[in-house]
C-alpha cells in the first residue's frame, strides 16, 4: 500500500501535468483528456487519504515515502512536452501507471490480511 500511495503521487503530478497541458487552447485543447485527468486526480486523492488510514489503523505505519526516481524522471520529460507530443506521452504513461496498478494489486490480493484492503485490491484489478 505504501507504494501505492506513491505511485499515486506520481500519477497525480502527471495529470495535473496534463490539465494545465491540454485546457490551453493555443497549445492543444483536449476537453475530453482534462476531465480524464480531473477525474483521476479526484479519485487518486481519495484513495490515497483511503490507503493512508488503513495503513495507520490496520498496521501503524504512517510514512509513504517518495515519488520514485523513474517516475520523477517521467515527470520531468513530460513537463518539457507540448500539444500532441505531451498528450500522446501522458496517454502512455496514464496506461503504464494502470498497467502497474492492476499487477500490484493481484500481489495485494494473496498478501492482505485486511479485509477490505483484498476487496480493494481485488477491485482494482478487474
Amino acid at each position: 500500500m505504501q507504494e501505492t500511495i506513491v505511485h499515486h503521487l506520481a500519477g497525480i503530478v502527471i495529470a495535473t501535468l496534463c490539465v494545465a497541458q491540454v485546457s490551453e487552447p493555443t497549445l492543444h485543447e483536449d476537453p475530453a483528456l482534462v476531465a480524464l485527468c480531473q477525474e483521476s486526480i479526484a479519485s487518486q486523492l481519495r484513495q490515497i487519504a483511503l490507503d493512508r488510514i488503513w495503513l495507520r489503523d490496520g498496521y501503524g505505519l504512517t510514512d509513504v515515502g517518495e515519488i520514485p526516481t523513474s517516475a520523477a524522471q517521467d515527470i520531468r520529460r513530460l513537463s518539457t512536452l507540448a500539444g500532441e507530443d505531451f498528450e500522446h506521452e501522458a496517454l502512455t504513461e496514464f496506461s503504464k501507471h494502470h498497467l502497474q496498478i492492476i499487477k500490484q494489486s493481484v500481489h495485494v490480493v494473496g498478501l492482505a490480511e485486511h479485509g477490505e484492503l483484498r476487496r480493494e485490491a481485488h477491485m482494482r484489478r478487474t
